[in-house]
């Protein structure tokens, strides 16, 4: 399966949660981040499958 990145806004909205959500599972490394630099970009199938 291919890759969707989206962005911590993007992936907020898809999940009807706040930024600091995301963040904070990144943080905690429940979520990875693909983003290069300081880019933060997160695969929208990923945690969609971790959210079922």
């Amino acid at each position: 399966m291919s890759r969707k990145l989206v962005s911590a806004k993007e992936l907020a909205k898809a999940l009807n949660v706040n930024l600091y959500t995301v963040y904070r599972a990144e943080q905690k490394s429940e979520i990875t981040n693909y983003g290069i630099g300081g880019a933060k970009r997160y695969d929208l199938n990923e945690v969609l499958q971790l959210n079922e």
